[in-house]
């Protein structure tokens, strides 16, 4: 099983290539207003990006050790 996720974060239309390259093989998220985007998901602003990536570290962490 793969273990490996590609996770992009951008804030501005210059991540919007790389948001489409991820499209189908990893997860994409835009930071602001929900513009037109090929982003999955959204989040309002850095402190909804921290406290995200906050969760996901706990998550992951409590899946590892239910593996072992």
């Amino acid at each position: 099983r793969n273990k490996n996720s590609i996770i992009y974060i951008g804030d501005d239309k210059t991540d919007e290539d790389a948001l489409g390259a991820i499209a189908g093989q990893g997860v994409g998220v835009v930071v602001g207003t929900k513009a037109s985007s090929k982003a999955e998901y959204f989040l309002n602003d850095t402190l909804e990006v921290t406290e995200s990536l906050k969760r996901m570290l706990a998550f992951l962490t409590a899946q590892a050790a239910v593996e072992r």
